[in-house]
């Protein structure tokens, strides 16, 4: 999944945070951190009153 902003150029030409969840099958946990990390980033995004990224699937 990509999280850019469009609006702020294309996403091949900004910094990149890697994150994994769930590399190993009995992992439970990190999809979870996965799901909060875009929710947080999210809600950031929104009190920083910028709009919203977009993300595409």
């Amino acid at each position: 999944m990509t999280v850019t902003n469009f609006a702020t150029g294309a996403h091949q030409e900004k910094p990149v945070l890697w994150v994994d969840g769930n590399i190993h099958a009995t992992e439970l946990v990190p999809s979870s951190v996965c799901l909060y990390l875009l929710q947080t980033l999210d809600l950031l995004q929104k009190s920083l009153n910028h709009p919203s990224p977009t993300l595409p699937l």
